[in-house]
């Protein structure tokens, strides 16, 4: 990052200045070079934040810049900003940096991110703190409401699996539905516009994509991490393919990430 910049797309669109370390954090300052943005991020010291961080803020995984469509997510933004407030659902969101990049490039944006893993959630309230534009809930996304475990909870903080289990018992987190989360989202005298699904969630595609899919044809643009690579043999991208064949989209794939556009999709009058 500091001796080889670029080699980091990332070095184009942000400044970094290392802070000491502090409290097991080390810290990173992250300023914007085309906007208004600074923010300094918390990375826990002996841990995969630091690879997290490479990913968004060095090789730059959500920049939606890259596509040919961007003028027209840009305009579409702009469009749903001025008569509402767009959303941005941040789903599997880690040590909340994700939320951040989308915070920096979409400012009138509201961002809800989930985590169900209570440690990462820690720090993702540190690394959000003061930001009312985004919202942060203790939860796993899932095709229904129920609850959920964490499968692997000694590997690390960036591959955290959850399985559907049994309500109770101390090792059980809240699953909520793309619907039951719109539903807490609290916009006063403004509408709310869904515009970016985020999804990251380690092969739990699987059961999101199970049902309950009718959200998908309300977002213009899902930024997904498939994760076939991950479990071979359990296809667990299927169930997300299938959804998305069931509508009109272009689909580029960006090494693991899938940015799926819709076509159908046009801005409120």
């Amino acid at each position: 990052m500091y001796f080889f910049r670029r080699r980091y797309s990332g070095a184009r669109e942000f400044n970094f200045r290392w802070r000491l370390p502090s409290n097991g954090y080390n810290r990173i300052c992250v300023s914007s070079k085309d906007r208004e943005f600074s923010r300094t991020v918390y990375l826990r010291q002996e841990s995969s934040d630091i690879f997290n961080f490479e990913e968004i803020f060095c090789n730059n995984d959500y920049n939606l810049r890259r596509s040919v469509r961007y003028r027209e997510i840009e305009s579409l933004y702009l469009s749903l900003s001025g008569s509402g407030v767009p959303l941005i659902l941040d789903l599997g969101a880690n040590i909340g940096l994700s939320s951040l990049y989308f915070c920096k490039n979409w400012p009138l944006a509201k961002v809800v991110a989930l985590e169900p893993e209570r440690r990462n959630l820690e720090t993702l309230l540190l690394n959000i703190k003061g930001i009312p534009s985004i919202d942060a809930i203790h939860a796993a996304i899932s095709s229904h409401d129920g609850t959920v475990r964490i499968t692997n909870p000694d590997d690390d903080a960036w591959g955290y699996r959850t399985q559907e289990t049994a309500e109770g018992g101390a090792a059980s987190i809240r699953a909520m539905s793309v619907d039951s989360v719109i539903e807490t989202i609290d916009i006063k005298d403004r509408p709310l516009y869904p515009f970016i699904a985020k999804i990251d969630i380690e092969g739990f595609e699987e059961n999101l994509f199970l049902k309950n899919t009718d959200w998908v044809r309300q977002f213009p643009v899902i930024a997904i991490e498939l994760h076939d690579w991950m479990l071979p043999g359990e296809g667990s991208s299927l169930n997300f393919f299938k959804t998305i064949a069931n509508g009109n989209w272009d689909v580029v794939f960006h090494g693991e990430l899938a940015l799926c556009i819709s076509n159908d999709f046009r801005a409120p009058v």
